[in-house]
């Protein structure tokens, strides 16, 4: 297999261990899981060429959130050199309903205007 297939086989492979029982405890839908899976991928990344600049990371990264890929649908992932990887979501992770909590980093909320109450971080 491709690396990115292989990656994408051992990621879902994984969260396929996780999702029934995160899913029959808690409630949390597979898309949320999806999403947050596709998410912490990229911040993962973001890790990874903070130490070792440049690599085939950004292309596997790439192609395991394209349309095609294994977390396809997840978000939209952008690459930009000097500005390093950049991530929406397509999902809500739901972190803003922790107290406290606010809107994550990739949130899918920042992109859909004032419509919730209070502010970032409240």
């Amino acid at each position: 297999a491709l690396p990115a297939e292989a990656l994408g086989d051992t990621v879902l492979g994984n969260l396929a261990a996780l999702d029934a029982p995160l899913r029959a405890r808690f409630g949390v839908s597979a898309k949320v899981l999806r999403g947050n899976t596709a998410s912490g991928l990229v911040g993962a990344l973001r890790v990874l060429l903070d130490r070792v600049p440049g690599g085939p990371a950004v292309a596997l990264v790439d192609e395991l959130l394209s349309d095609d890929g294994a977390l396809g649908g997840t978000g939209t992932f952008v690459y930009e050199e000097g500005l390093g990887p950049a991530f929406l979501r397509r999902s809500c992770c739901l972190y803003y309903k922790v107290p406290g909590g606010g809107l994550c980093g990739d949130c899918v909320l920042r992109s859909r205007g004032p419509k919730r109450t209070g502010a970032i971080g409240e």
